[in-house]
């Protein structure tokens, strides 16, 4: 379950943020600079704990070495400057806009379009200008040889909600919540 509260007048969320364990504990969270960071680079969070397990075991995790582990963090993340596009109707039509807007400036330009040069446009045009300082949106599971997220696909009830944070200063607290996990 998503896990808010209250603390000094703010709304926080706890995400879960997983990585490879290491020699040593990470002091922040480690930055996705991938070009096909699905919503662009920034500081990855699930708002569920069973999804970090997941990404944990499938992308953080070397079976092939009998030492590899994972480790989660969590993370009290400032909601105020959050776009959440995927419980708020105009979030998620703001979402939806700017990421047509994007799309269609490119294509009055006769540019090529990538995830990346998408994501570079909203971060450099669009989300600062609105004061958006990280996303929430969820994206669809599929069933697999290795994961099972529903009983009666195509039934995906459980929302696999991942956050965004463009800005480290949305984190007010990052510790370690579970390490060596397999």
């Amino acid at each position: 379950m998503i896990k808010k509260f209250n603390k000094n007048n703010k709304i926080y969320l706890l995400g879960f943020h997983a990585q490879k364990s290491g020699n040593a504990l990470l002091r922040h969270p480690k930055k996705c600079t991938y070009g096909d960071a699905w919503l662009g680079e920034g500081y990855y969070f699930w708002l569920e704990e069973e999804f970090a397990h997941y990404w944990g075991q499938d992308f953080k995790v070397d079976y092939r070495n009998s030492h590899s582990y994972y480790c989660i963090y969590t993370a009290y993340i400032n909601k105020t400057s959050i776009l959440d596009a995927t419980f708020s109707e105009n979030g998620y039509n703001l979402f939806r806009t700017s990421v047509e807007e994007a799309i269609s400036d490119f294509k009055s330009q006769g540019l090529s379009l990538s995830l990346e040069k998408v994501h570079k446009y909203l971060a450099d045009k669009i989300w600062p200008k609105l004061g958006i300082t990280g996303i929430i949106y969820d994206d669809l599971p599929q069933n697999s040889q290795n994961r099972n997220y529903s009983e009666s696909p195509p039934l995906f009830y459980k929302k696999r909600l991942q956050l965004v944070v463009f800005d480290l200063s949305n984190i007010e607290k990052f510790d370690v919540y579970k390490d060596m996990q397999r």
